[in-house]
C-alpha cells in the first residue's frame, strides 16, 4: 500500500476538484508537496463543525483551489504542514488564506496572501518527520487564534487521550472535498502500537498516531496541515498538524499527526517571539503585532533521515493535498 500525504494536488486534474492516488502519484509538477502521505479524509467518519467552534481554522489555497489546512496561531502567523509548501516560491505558492469561517463559499471569513512561507529546516521528504511549516501573512488577521499546547500540558498528550481533527478535505478516500469545516473525534495510539502496523515503521517522536484499528473515522486529502485538538484543563489546544497516513480510514491505518508539542523552541525563535505558547501569547485575539518572518534558525528537536530535498518525488508516501 502506499502513504499518503493529506494536502491536494492544484492543476489541471483539480477541475474535477478531487483526484485519484493514481493521479496524484504521476503528477510531480512543482505545485504539489514532495510526498502525499494519507492521514485522513477530509474528515472521514465525522460531522459538520458548529460555527465558531474551532478558532484558528484556516483553509490554505493554491492556484485559486482549497489545497491544504492550517492554524492561525498569532496575528500575522499561521502553521501548516512542510509538505503543503512550495519551497521555489517565496510565498509557498500559497495564492491566499482564509480565517474564521466554518463555509469555504461563505462571506464570514477573512481573507489574506501570504508573504511569506516556510518549512522546517530538517523536513525530511521521504519519511515527513518534522513535517510542519509556518506561513506569514501580508496583513495581520484580526481573528480569534487557536491556543497551542504548553509545555506544561505535554505530559497529558498521552495514548488513549481523545483528540479531534478538524478540515475541509475529502470526506472518502479519493473523494470530493468539503464546502463545510468538518470534525471527527479520534484516540491517541502508542508510538509503540502504531510501529506494528504495516507501513508505519518509521513513525518517530516527532509524530502522533491517532485512529481506531477498525478504521472508519480519520482526515484525508485536503486536510494536511489542519490541526490535531486535545482537550486540556478545559480547553482545545492543538497538540498536532495533519501530515501523513495510509489511505483513509482504513483498518489499522491511523492518520500520523505532527507533534506540535516538539517544536514550541523553533515556533518562537522563528517568529522572533510572536508564537511563544509557554508565555501564552497565541491566544491574544485582534492583536495587529505579529512578529517578522524571520524564518528558521535552529536545529529541529528530533531525528531527521537525512533526505530534506525540496523538490524530489517518492511515489510510495503520498501528502493530503490536491
Amino acid at each position: 500500500m502506499k502513504n499518503l500525504t493529506r494536502s491536494v494536488l492544484v492543476g489541471a486534474a483539480l477541475t474535477a476538484f478531487a483526484c485519484s492516488q493514481a493521479a496524484c502519484a504521476t503528477d510531480t509538477s512543482d505545485e504539489q508537496p514532495e510526498q502525499v502521505v494519507d492521514t485522513n479524509d477530509a474528515i472521514v467518519g465525522g460531522k459538520v463543525s458548529t460555527d465558531g467552534a474551532w478558532p484558528g481554522a484556516v483553509a490554505v489555497y493554491k492556484s485559486g483551489y482549497q489545497a491544504c489546512g492550517g492554524t492561525l496561531v498569532a496575528p500575522s502567523w499561521v502553521v501548516t504542514a512542510a509538505h503543503c509548501v512550495t519551497t521555489s516560491q517565496t510565498n509557498g505558492g500559497f495564492s491566499k488564506v482564509v480565517i474564521g469561517t466554518n463555509k469555504l463559499t461563505g462571506s464570514g471569513g477573512e481573507s489574506r496572501t501570504v508573504d511569506r512561507a516556510f518549512r522546517h529546516e530538517r523536513y525530511s521528504s521521504s519519511g515527513q518527520d518534522n513535517d510542519i511549516a509556518l506561513i506569514h501573512l501580508s496583513t495581520p488577521s484580526t481573528k480569534p487564534v487557536a491556543k497551542i499546547v504548553s509545555s506544561a500540558q505535554l505530559s497529558k498528550v498521552v495514548a488513549g487521550a481523545n483528540t479531534t481533527v478538524v478540515g475541509w478535505g475529502t470526506m472518502s478516500e479519493g473523494g470530493n472535498t468539503s464546502n463545510d469545516l468538518r470534525e471527527v473525534d479520534v484516540p491517541i495510539i502508542s508510538d509503540s502500537t502504531c510501529k506494528t502496523y504495516s507501513g508505519y515503521s518509521r513513525i518517530t517522536t516527532n509524530m502522533i498516531c491517532a485512529g481506531f484499528a477498525s478504521g472508519g473515522r480519520d482526515s484525508c486529502q485536503g486536510d494536511s496541515g489542519g490541526p490535531l485538538f486535545q482537550k486540556i484543563d478545559g480547553q482545545n489546544v492543538q497538540i498536532g498538524v495533519v501530515s501523513w497516513g495510509l489511505g483513509c480510514a482504513r483498518a489499522n491505518a491511523p492518520g500520523v499527526y505532527t507533534r506540535i508539542g516538539n517544536y514550541l523552541a523553533w515556533l518562537k525563535t522563528s517568529t522572533n517571539g510572536a508564537v511563544d505558547p509557554n508565555a501564552g501569547t497565541t491566544t491574544t485575539t485582534g492583536s495587529t503585532s505579529g512578529g517578522t518572518a524571520s524564518g528558521p534558525t535552529h536545529s529541529a528537536p528530533a531525528t531527521n533521515d537525512g533526505d530534506d530535498d525540496s523538490d524530489s518525488t517518492n511515489n510510495d508516501w503520498w501528502t493530503w493535498w490536491w
